[in-house]
């Protein structure tokens, strides 16, 4: 796909943990890094101190970014827009951020990515939906990337999470030469994935989502998402299958307080993806049904112990800190198992509020 070396563009490298890794690997040509000033300062520094060969570069009116080799561009996110289209790359990198911008601006970049890759260049996005700081004006829906204006190669769930507040989103790698291939309407089918990664379903999802990947989904496979989109716009589906089962409990245990220690047991154990386990868990610490046991039955693998981190932590909290903890992973559940309503945040962000103040009080 691609020819060595690369010319590469991350928005938003943070302090320059994937830049490093890319450049180690020794196909890199020049790298550019868009990003708050702030930020800037970190990864200039950072990459200083590991590659003290590499020329830097800082992009200004005056000074155009380079594509010399070995060469890091260092642009503040104001000056993006003005890069020259003749200006190009072969790979274009963002990592959670897309999802946390409003969405005009996270459209702007990936609008402005289309035209500067290559012919053959790829855009690789890890990100999530409906979430952030921005949550009312950000992206509502996996389509509203724009994934369908390039030719997709994969879709999938991110393979980690980075806290257990994570929205578990999609990691999208797309090719700019030709839109998409599928002769499905591909943006309603990445909204119901992107919901479901949402929920925390990913493993239980992987034969479909090969099939769609693979331009091979099945009649039978066609039929189960149009049961699942139901199921995420609202409705009553009366189905057996594993997804749907779950989310049927976690709405009736979340919503109505109604829930069968039966079915929680199979869930947990028949799910097989590990943050849809973790989620059955959390319902119950929710509810106030919390017990030693799901502490032990969380630890039992790294993901699940790296999850439920959190929760073991304020389970043993005094009853104010751990009440606001729960107002708050309540309405972050909530917006997950009705994706397709109208969110709250305003609620949510004011709980936030309070359980900051709250915190310094009684920690």
């Amino acid at each position: 796909m691609f020819q060595s070396p690369l010319d590469i563009l991350e928005i938003g490298p943070g302090y320059g943990a994937a830049t490093l890794n890319f450049v180690r690997m020794g196909n890199v040509k020049s790298y550019t890094l868009v990003d708050l000033p702030e930020n800037l300062i970190n990864s200039y520094y950072y990459l200083r101190e590991n590659f003290g060969g590499w020329n830097f570069n800082l992009v200004s009116l005056n000074n155009p970014a380079s594509n010399a080799p070995n060469t890091f561009n260092f642009i503040s996110a104001d000056r993006f827009s003005s890069i020259e289209s003749s200006f190009s790359f072969d790979l274009a990198v963002n990592s959670d951020s897309f999802g946390e911008m409003p969405g005009e601006v996270a459209v702007g970049y990936i609008d402005k990515i289309l035209t500067l890759l290559k012919s053959d260049g790829v855009l690789v996005s890890m990100n999530g939906h409906r979430r952030g700081q921005y949550e009312i004006t950000g992206l509502e829906r996996v389509s509203d990337y724009g994934y369908s204006n390039f030719k997709i190669l994969n879709f999938s769930y991110k393979s980690h999470f980075s806290s257990s507040y994570d929205d578990f989103g999609h990691c999208a790698i797309c090719m700019v030469s030709g839109t998409s291939k599928q002769k499905i309407d591909a943006n309603k089918y990445l909204d119901i994935f992107g919901d479901l990664f949402a929920l925390g379903i990913n493993k239980d999802i992987d034969l479909i989502l090969s099939n769609f990947n693979d331009l091979s989904m099945s009649k039978g496979n066609l039929e189960q998402m149009q049961i699942w989109e139901s199921v995420l716009l609202g409705k009553d589906v009366k189905s057996n299958d594993i997804v749907t089962r779950y989310i049927g409990y976690m709405r009736k245990a979340l919503v109505d307080n109604t829930y069968s220690k039966s079915e929680e047991e199979f869930l947990f154990n028949a799910l097989e993806s590990p943050q849809a386990k973790y989620y059955v868990k959390l319902v119950k610490y929710i509810t106030g049904r919390w017990v030693d046991d799901d502490i032990e039955d969380l630890k039992a693998t790294p993901a699940l112990g790296f999850l439920a981190c959190d929760l073991i932590k304020y389970s043993e909290k005094n009853f104010v800190v751990k009440k606001v903890h729960v107002l708050i992973r309540k309405a972050h559940l909530a917006k997950k198992i009705f994706p397709r309503r109208p969110l709250r945040v305003p609620m949510i962000l004011k709980i936030r509020q309070v359980f900051e103040k709250s915190r310094k009080r009684f920690l």
